[in-house]
């Protein structure tokens, strides 16, 4: 929670409530949970109330057909399994463009979850492996990027089944795959986060054994396809741990902690975060705005966004709206080093006949 402590999950409603993984007897019933290893995140407002839900997709407990949704409003867990179709999924790698989840963890597929209809597609896709499973993804809210691989030893003599491959899935052309460059450094079961034009790698196992992990930070750059090395690192080397970006911070926790001697190697209860915007390599000047769709819901009058900088220099900006029922403050502010500047939408509903979409353009010199 933001007071930087953890809280244990309860199943009697006296606390906050987990994923029951079938040892409860309440939040969700018991046997349908759904195993950390091998999951799959989505968030998505359902119903229309300005509050996404969580969606956690498949698990190594519950390979297939697995959806659960927890509703934060309610405090809640349901079981939305869909309609059939998918099947063998233990692990699995994907992420989220628009209303959909794009999912593979099959060989020549991708399934599609559609959240509102809660129903399942699946695409056929020709020579594309299975391997990436044990990869991480990301979406940058138009493409999926799966990264693949790891040499069999860390002298990178040779690659044999775990070749180097960075998957890329545009939901625009449904039946392919693009191949981009190939990472420099194996890459398996990394953490991975899309920010702007850029895809960040952080640890996984750069050879096929478990005691490969590495503190690594990989970094892809979308419009030139091409690798950089971070000069930064993870404090630890660590494979397969669980990965957030939010607010432009990654949060990094558990995972399998090799090659740290003289620790042991174990799996572990590490948790550290860093503002995406730190890391080497540095970010030009330029307005960085989130989220970029305030979604008030069918009663919500205020809503709000943030607006900052890459290159934590600061600057003066103006916010410009497109109707008359539809008001920001401030209507021009600053930003100061790397903090975020809160911004308040509000909307006269009384104004509003029918739902209704406003625009709101945040200018700032040359961005």
């Amino acid at each position: 929670n933001p007071s930087n402590r953890w809280q244990t999950a309860t199943w009697d409603g006296t606390g906050p409530c987990g994923i029951n993984m079938g040892a409860g007897t309440r939040r969700p019933i018991k046997g349908n949970g759904v195993s950390p290893a091998g999951v799959a995140l989505g968030v998505f407002d359902v119903d229309f109330d300005g509050t996404d839900e969580l969606f956690l997709f498949c698990g190594e407990n519950h390979p297939g057909n697995v959806v659960m949704m927890y509703d934060p409003d309610t405090d809640s867990w349901t079981n939305r399994t869909g309609t059939s179709g998918i099947v063998d999924i233990a692990s699995c790698a994907g992420g989220q463009v628009g209303g959909k989840y794009y999912l593979h963890g099959a060989p020549n597929s991708i399934f599609v979850y559609d959240f509102q209809g809660d129903y399942w597609e699946t695409h056929a896709i020709a020579n594309f492996p299975k391997k990436t499973t044990q990869g991480g993804s990301a979406s940058d809210d138009s493409k999926i990027y799966m990264p693949w691989g790891a040499y069999d030893d860390l002298s990178r003599t040779s690659s044999n089944s775990f070749g180097l491959a960075m998957y890329i899935y545009d939901p625009a052309t449904p039946s392919n795959v693009f191949a981009g460059a190939a990472p420099p450094f194996g890459c398996n079961q990394a953490a991975v986060v899309a920010y702007r034009d850029r895809v960040y790698l952080f640890g996984g196992r750069i050879a096929g054994g478990a005691d490969s992990s590495t503190n690594l930070i990989q970094v892809y750059f979308v419009a030139s396809n091409s690798w950089y090395i971070s000069k930064d690192t993870m404090p630890l080397n660590i494979n397969a741990p669980a990965v957030w970006f939010a607010n432009r911070r990654v949060f990094i926790a558990n995972g399998y902690l090799f090659n740290n001697a003289p620790l042991p190697n174990q799996l572990s209860n590490v948790f550290w975060s860093c503002d995406i915007r730190q890391l080497d390599p540095p970010f030009p000047t330029a307005l960085d705005v989130f989220p970029g769709v305030v979604d008030l819901g069918m009663a919500g009058s205020t809503g709000r966004f943030y607006v900052g900088d890459t290159g934590g220099i600061g600057l003066d900006y103006t916010n410009v709206w497109s109707a008359p029922w539809l008001t920001v403050l401030p209507a021009a502010g600053s930003t100061v080093g790397l903090a975020y500047r809160t911004n308040t939408v509000v909307v006269n509903r009384g104004l509003i006949a029918a739902p209704v979409t406003g625009v709101i353009q945040v200018i700032a010199a040359g961005s």
